[in-house]
């Protein structure tokens, strides 16, 4: 199931939003560089204000926090649901959301180096841990955003 989680796992998360926590600035300046060169985010980043832009990624980060440390996961995926359903209908296709996603690891991998001072057992499990939460947030965005694409082709057929 998307969330039984053993030991290892919670271990895993935890050490993710040690990591997430710590460089989060550094990673979303990163991930805005790359996500303002694709055309398929050019209306989302233009319909959001810098002021929106930083509530999001506090709202985000509270979901985040809640569902890494506290196993309090209902919100963050009520909140990935609506995400997909806002991107279906703005018609970002969903590959792009997996592009973000690779650029998201490649990113995490050099911090989680730093940020644990090599100790591989903590890198490993900190990168098992964001695996695991991207996937969980993936496979969420991604049934809404089918949903949402089956509900506006519904409605076009009916429309013909």
């Amino acid at each position: 199931m998307l969330l039984d989680f053993n030991d290892d796992d919670r271990r895993g998360l935890a050490y993710f939003w040690e990591l997430l926590d710590a460089h989060r600035d550094e990673l979303n300046a990163k991930l805005l560089e790359w996500v303002k060169d694709q055309p398929a985010f050019v209306q989302l980043l233009r319909s959001m204000s810098p002021q929106q832009m930083a509530q999001s990624q506090e709202h985000s980060t509270a979901l985040q926090k809640k569902a890494l440390i506290d196993g309090q996961w209902q919100e963050y995926l009520a909140d990935a649901r609506e995400q997909g359903t806002r991107y279906a209908k703005m018609g970002i296709e969903f590959e792009s959301w997996f592009e973000v996603l690779r650029a998201y690891r490649v990113v995490l991998a050099p911090l989680a180096k730093t940020h644990f001072k090599g100790d591989i057992d903590k890198i490993m499990r900190a990168l098992a841990g964001g695996d695991r939460f991207i996937d969980i947030g993936m496979a969420t965005i991604g049934a809404a955003y089918l949903e949402a694409k089956q509900d506006i082709i519904s409605s076009q057929g009916r429309a013909i």
